[in-house]
């Protein structure tokens, strides 16, 4: 199956690597790294290559990358793993403040609306970015059109050991609204 991830980060990257590895075929393209060329900034994975170094394992995949409109017209489904980042207060280690704060969803909101953009065939969009409920339906339905089929579905996984969570994972979310991208 042809597959494309846009954001190609501490999530994204080892999701298509173990994606390519089950012998996807995959294309990645990330607004920092445009230039990537199999050579990103050095990842840090649990359980590889001794050391835990992630390079040599990407190294080693068929991935390609590509612009963004050669990832989205490469792709049949389409992973989008873009930063929604939380004000520093809401880190995960101290107790979160009594005021409620929702993740930043400009980066996100950015990259759908550049896809939608360019998809011209019907194409399945798979958001694997953290978001609240009520996300999709207020910030990112809004911005598609007839060629795509939506879904969202959230990887359960820690900073770290992507690739084995991802392999091996509790248990896999997956919602939308068209049945057609739900069971495809």
């Amino acid at each position: 199956m042809k597959i494309g991830f846009v954001g190609l980060g501490k999530l994204g990257l080892p999701c298509a690597v173990a994606m390519a590895h089950h012998g996807h075929d995959v294309m990645g393209y990330d607004v920092v790294t445009e230039n990537m060329n199999k050579n990103p900034k050095p990842y840090h994975e649990a359980g590889f290559n001794g050391d835990g170094l992630f390079n040599p394992i990407l190294a080693q995949s068929n991935i390609k990358f590509g612009s963004l409109e050669d990832t989205v017209n490469h792709a049949e489904i389409l992973f989008v793993a873009v930063q929604t980042p939380h004000k520093p207060l809401y880190e995960g280690i101290t107790r979160i403040p009594d005021e409620r704060s929702d993740f930043d969803y400009q980066y996100l909101c950015k990259a759908i609306e550049n896809i939608a953009n360019i998809i011209t065939k019907k194409t399945y969009v798979v958001i694997i970015s953290t978001v609240l409920p009520g996300t999709i339906h207020q910030y990112i339905s809004p911005l598609l059109h007839e060629n795509t089929r939506l879904c969202y579905n959230p990887y359960f996984i820690a900073m770290g050991t992507v690739l084995k969570d991802f392999l091996n994972p509790e248990f896999i979310l997956l919602g939308g609204i068209d049945d057609d991208a739900r069971t495809h």
